[in-house]
């Protein structure tokens, strides 16, 4: 797992609290949470923003996409501050989190991490970036490369192994649709309809029972 905090001493700038803010500035706090962990993250950004105003924006914790999060960077503006009680708060992935930090530093807002540092669109967030980056290609290869000897270390030790998704039970569900097709006449989408099924999976359905016979 990427370590941020062996990186925070020379590519962040640490920050207790925000000091000094300008009257125009906004601060936005952002948190990806359960209703559980709400408040506790509400007041670590509080306490950080040292008595200054802070605007807070959430989205629930297993909205990957982040919906509320992309909405305060379109309407946030050129120097305005967003308070983050971890890396986490920005993507559930290393993609993800590259991705959204850039749409951030793009724009000229500054981030802070609590217990990390203070990131600027400047050559040490730029760095951080790359960095974060360079350590997400390299976990994407492992993984893929883990999947490839997983596949042929099965193939080698049964003959029955084969890939994709398994083959479903044909079920009595499935015999009725099927028949729906066959017998009755129904088109794909009618029997798909009827049985609330894909018209996808209607089709594979008929094609396995067909194979069988």
């Amino acid at each position: 797992m990427f370590n941020f905090e062996k990186l925070s001493n020379h590519m962040l700038h640490y920050a207790k609290n925000i000091s000094t803010i300008k009257t125009d500035q906004v601060i936005w706090g952002y948190l990806a949470c359960s209703a559980d962990s709400y408040n506790g993250g509400r007041e670590k950004i509080i306490r950080f923003a040292n008595g200054h105003h802070v605007n807070f924006i959430i989205d629930d914790l297993f909205d990957d996409e982040r919906k509320n999060l992309h909405k305060l960077i379109e309407v946030a503006k050129v120097n305005d501050s967003l308070i983050v009680t971890d890396f986490a708060q920005l993507g559930s992935n290393l993609e993800q989190l590259v991705k959204i930090l850039r749409r951030i530093l793009n724009k000229e807002i500054c981030v802070y991490v609590i217990g990390y540092g203070k990131i600027k669109n400047d050559e040490k967030g730029t760095f951080l970036l790359d960095a974060i980056s360079l350590v997400n290609s390299i976990e994407v290869e492992m993984r893929s490369s883990a999947v490839k000897k997983g596949k042929q270390k099965a193939k080698f030790n049964s003959k029955s192994y084969r890939e994709g998704r398994p083959r479903r039970t044909i079920s009595d569900r499935y015999l009725t649709i099927y028949k729906a097709v066959t017998i009755k006449g129904m088109s794909y989408q009618e029997a798909a309809d009827m049985f609330n099924v894909s018209k996808s999976t209607v089709y594979r359905i008929k094609k396995q029972i067909d194979k069988l016979k």
